[in-house]
């Protein structure tokens, strides 16, 4: 009959302290993580409602549009993430859509504000992953804020210099600043549907040009 291995004692100790020590650990990562979540959480939520504010100035109540058939339609690609309609003392000031379009070095998250009259209020680019110092300066006021984008809207649709438009692209970055504007065009699309098939629920919270990556666009 075999016997069994012998296991000395400080060598049984330790792997006893060392499990009584991931145990305790555990719980209280545990502890903190239940404690702390409400708090994320509670920043998450005013962080969107800092963006909503800010991509539709002067709305102070915002509700998230529950997505029906004509947007899953719209929106096959699976671009826009959410679409908020905006109050200014419960008269509605407009659209906030929020989407996704694909840049030069990936997704390219944003949060366009649009005008009950269709036009772009602002925009805010909320997370990239563009060549720093190249196509990361579409986060700043001098592309955003271009007098071509600020007077963009559904009858006056943006568009990149490179695409017959007016909207100058940031230097070198011509497929990053075509992803916002791409990405402003589907907001406008979105926001000229809102009403004509979407149904507004309480939370907090023009056809596109032909703008394509194009392979030969250097970043």
């Amino acid at each position: 009959m075999a016997r069994r291995p012998y296991i000395p004692w400080e060598q049984l100790r330790l792997m006893l302290v060392l499990t009584l020590i991931c145990a305790v650990s555990g719980g209280f990562l545990a502890l903190v993580d239940r404690a702390t979540a409400p708090r994320i959480q509670a920043r998450a939520e005013q962080a969107v409602l800092q963006s909503l504010a800010f991509c539709l100035p002067g709305a102070d109540e915002f509700q998230e549009v529950e997505a029906g058939p004509l947007l899953a339609r719209m929106n096959a690609d699976k671009e826009v993430r959410a679409v908020f309609r905006g109050f200014a003392g419960g008269v509605p000031a407009g659209v906030v859509v929020n989407l996704e379009t694909r840049g030069y070095g990936g997704p390219v998250s944003l949060m366009v504000g649009i005008t009950e009259d269709g036009r772009v209020a602002r925009v805010k680019v909320l997370n990239h992953s563009e060549t720093p110092g190249l196509g990361s300066k579409i986060t700043e006021e001098r592309f955003l804020e271009q007098p071509a984008l600020r007077r963009a809207g559904r009858e006056y649709p943006p568009a990149l210099t490179q695409d017959g438009g007016e909207v100058q692209a940031v230097a070198g970055a011509t497929i990053s600043s075509r992803a916002v504007v791409r990405g402003i065009n589907r907001a406008l699309e979105v926001a000229g549907t809102v009403g004509e098939g979407f149904t507004a629920h309480s939370g907090s919270g023009p056809e596109e040009n032909k703008q394509g990556n194009g392979g030969g666009d250097k970043e």
